[in-house]
């Protein structure tokens, strides 16, 4: 099935005296949002919206149980360490956010299976894919199509306010702050996805990535996109070079000695 990415394309590509200006992009990414759909019908979640649409409608049926188990016991996210970096001043790769960065990436799902394959075993992914599938007409008809005049006009006004608020100047201050290590030929992929009958939103930045819900009645964006800015400023610390972390861990060290 053929993704339906809604990509407002509002590069920013002025170049300063110091380089290319970082290029956000804005986006509505079908496979991610399905993605987190069927993970918040899991177990190990608690109430929320997309479970409560769920329970009421006509999809609960033991069909669907079945798949949100098998989704649930899925072991998709295995880790790996940067061994040269001082134990504990890098995260942990995971294998999940580079499945949900190929997901945001993917025009369908045959794309993203090819893009992840190697990433966890074939018979994981299969089973992933098929469970995606499975729920993307169950999230079109429950949670994005009875939102998507609203929600299309939410990604609109945000793309405006990231350019008008200068959102890639607080980046570039980030970058600056942290010392730390960007090519700005490499754009930061925003992905947002509505979410109705709710009072709050979570929101999680990993590799090049931020993904942010956005509640339907949401109207001022100063708080999401701070929230939004604050989980990537958590990357721009992290991708710190291995020359900066060695240098901060042996200040603490120096330090801890003298106490």
């Amino acid at each position: 099935m053929k993704q339906r990415l809604l990509l407002l394309a509002f590069s920013l590509f002025t170049t300063l005296a110091s380089g290319q200006k970082p290029v956000f992009n804005v986006r509505y990414s079908e496979l991610l949002t399905t993605y987190i759909f069927a993970k918040n019908l899991t177990a190990g979640y608690g109430d929320n919206p997309f479970k409560t649409e769920f329970k009421k409608s006509k999809y609960a049926t033991e069909k669907y149980q079945r798949l949100i188990s098998q989704l649930d016991t899925l072991g998709i996210n295995y880790t790996y360490q940067f061994s040269e970096y001082p134990y504990g001043s890098k995260m942990r790769g995971m294998t999940e956010s580079i499945l949900k960065k190929n997901l945001i990436a993917s025009d369908n799902l045959t794309d993203f299976k090819l893009r992840s394959v190697g990433l966890i075993p074939n018979s994981s992914l299969n089973q992933l894919t098929n469970i995606l599938s499975a729920f993307m007409p169950v999230y079109n008809e429950l949670i994005y199509l009875p939102n998507k005049s609203k929600f299309e006009l939410q990604l609109a006004a945000i793309s405006n306010f990231i350019v008008t608020e200068n959102i890639p100047g607080y980046f570039e201050t980030g970058i600056n702050f942290y010392n730390t290590v960007w090519d700005s030929s490499i754009p930061f992929e925003i992905a947002f996805y509505p979410l109705p009958n709710s009072k709050g939103f979570t929101a999680e930045a990993f590799l090049n990535n931020s993904v942010s819900a956005i509640q339907t009645d949401l109207t001022d964006f100063n708080v999401l996109l701070s929230v939004m800015l604050h989980e990537i400023f958590h990357i721009l610390y992290d991708e710190q070079s291995v020359k900066v972390k060695n240098e901060i861990d042996a200040y603490f060290q120096a330090e801890f000695i003298k106490v």
